[in-house]
C-alpha cells in the first residue's frame, strides 16, 4: 500500500509574500530531523509550528505567518494525519485512500457524508476492476 508523502494544500485565498503569490502550498511528511531542527530554532510553541510548517512546505516562515487560519488548519490537519503515533483506523484509512485514489487528504476529510459514501463506492469499483 502506498503512503502519502506530500499534500497540495489549496489556499482559501491566495496570499502574497515578497512579491510572490501563493494559491497553494505543497507540504511533505515530517521527519524527526525536521522536528528537532524546528525545536532548536523556536522560542515559543507558535514559532515551532510556523518554523516546522515552513520547512515542510519549503517556504519562508513569513509565508506561514500570512496564512489565514482556515488554511493553517488545513496544514495542521495534514500534519496530524501523517504524524500522529496514535493514529489508527480512520486516519490511516484516509491516508491509504488518498494514496490509492490520488485525492488529497484534506479533500477527503472535507467531503460531505453522502459524497464520501459515493466516493468510497467508486473506489471500491476501481479496486474491483483493477483485480
Amino acid at each position: 500500500m502506498a503512503v502519502v508523502t506530500q499534500e497540495i494544500i489549496h489556499l482559501e485565498e491566495a496570499i502574497e509574500v515578497n512579491k510572490v503569490k501563493y494559491a497553494s502550498l505543497t507540504m511533505r511528511r515530517p521527519k524527526v530531523k525536521d522536528q528537532r531542527s524546528a525545536k532548536k530554532m523556536a522560542k515559543t510553541d507558535e514559532d515551532y509550528e510556523a518554523i516546522l510548517f515552513a520547512n515542510l512546505c519549503e517556504v519562508d516562515v513569513a509565508v506561514i505567518d500570512e496564512l489565514y487560519t482556515t488554511d493553517l488548519h488545513k496544514l495542521q490537519t495534514f500534519y496530524r494525519g501523517c504524524n500522529s503515533p496514535n493514529m489508527k483506523g480512520l486516519g490511516r484509512a484516509i491516508l491509504a485512500l488518498a494514496a490509492f485514489s490520488g485525492s488529497g487528504f484534506n479533500e477527503i476529510l472535507e467531503m460531505e457524508t453522502d459524497d464520501f459514501v459515493e466516493y468510497l463506492n467508486e473506489m471500491k469499483e476501481l479496486k474491483k476492476n483493477a483485480q
